[in-house]
């Protein structure tokens, strides 16, 4: 249809006008959104200070890589469970 531009799918990715786009979006309020961005600030700061050189830094890392590793596996037995069920 004539809408000015070109969508093509090649495998899970979406190209548009021989560009790649491979991004989704979520909507957060603007409170969220700052908050976020200064969280980041803090960070960058906290690294060029060296807090990665802190010995509790690895382990709060690895307590993240947990936290995560549990979530994901809670939403594939959610999903293997959906799919299970007849």
């Amino acid at each position: 249809m004539g809408f000015g531009f070109q969508y093509s799918l090649l495998g899970n990715c979406l190209w548009k006008d021989k560009t790649f786009m491979n991004e989704e979006t979520i909507t957060i309020t603007k409170k969220e959104y700052d908050s976020l961005k200064e969280d980041a600030k803090f960070m960058r700061a906290l690294e060029a200070a060296g807090v990665d050189n802190w010995e509790g830094y690895d382990f709060a890392l690895d307590a993240m890589k947990e936290r995560k590793d549990e979530k994901t596996k809670a939403e594939t037995n959610i999903t293997l469970g959906f799919l299970n069920k007849t």
